[in-house]
């Protein structure tokens, strides 16, 4: 009948020089235990990078984002500036047109001052709305400018 391995506390009497086998399973274990906690360690240490390459990442498309965003804002304050400027120059080439018939009493020319006003309102109306879209692109930009401040900020190890 095979005897069940004891380890050396629970034996009777043992032999200088020999290693039971409670010895060299404890010192396997310790080893799996090591080589358990390397690989554990090493699984932390993969998917922490993997972590800090999403989050750069997020912040590169977030960076994109706002340099797009920024770009279309641009893009608008050139559109409306080039709609407001118009305006104002048939505005005052209504107004002045419109004077010198009023002066001469030519109504044909009252009247096509007056259709170069009512052109001037309609694009001053147009110019108002890109101004509303402007304001609206730089509220969202500083509001993505503001949440990647703060990710940065999360992310960031404090020093005390």
């Amino acid at each position: 009948m095979a005897q069940t391995p004891m380890c050396p506390d629970q034996q009777e009497t043992s032999y200088v020089g020999e290693i039971s086998e409670c010895e060299v399973q404890g010192s396997l274990g310790t080893s799996t235990e090591e080589k358990e906690e390397a690989a554990r360690k090493q699984v932390e240490l993969e998917e922490e990078r993997n972590r800090q390459e999403q989050l750069a990442a997020k912040q590169n498309k977030a960076a994109g984002d706002i340099a797009s965003l920024e770009a279309d804002l641009k893009k608008a304050k050139e559109e409306y500036d080039s709609k407001n400027s118009a305006a104002d120059r048939l505005l005052k080439q209504a107004n002045e047109s419109l004077k010198r018939c009023l002066n001469s009493q030519d109504l044909d020319g009252i009247r096509a001052a007056q259709g170069m006003l009512e052109e001037a309102n309609v694009m001053k109306r147009e110019a108002a709305d890109s101004g509303q879209r402007i304001e609206e692109l730089q509220r969202r930009v500083e509001k993505r400018k503001s949440k990647l401040i703060s990710s940065l900020m999360e992310k960031r190890p404090r020093t005390s």
